[in-house]
């Protein structure tokens, strides 16, 4: 049993068919982060979860990808995302 029953974002059907530039959280556009520019980011070439490169977007669904509001995981962060 899971203690938490929140499904992650982007999961089955909510799966975006494309990869977006920005996410719409609480009514405001905010552009997504790309991998080696958060602080939290592993120093590889390459992200561990994806494998998009250093200084790309992360692939939608990404675990390792953070919030661009609140730079939780952006998969499972208590933001109000637009297809939430």
């Amino acid at each position: 049993m899971f203690w938490n029953k929140k499904q992650p974002r982007w999961h089955g059907d909510k799966r975006p068919t494309t990869n977006p530039l920005q996410f719409v959280i609480n009514g405001q556009s905010y552009d997504r982060l790309t991998y080696g520019s958060h602080p939290d980011d592993i120093d590889s070439p390459t992200c561990d979860d994806c494998g998009t490169p250093r200084g790309s977007i992360h692939e939608i669904g990404c675990d390792l990808e953070p919030c661009p509001r609140c730079e939780a995981q952006a998969i499972s962060c208590d933001c109000l995302y637009e297809d939430d």
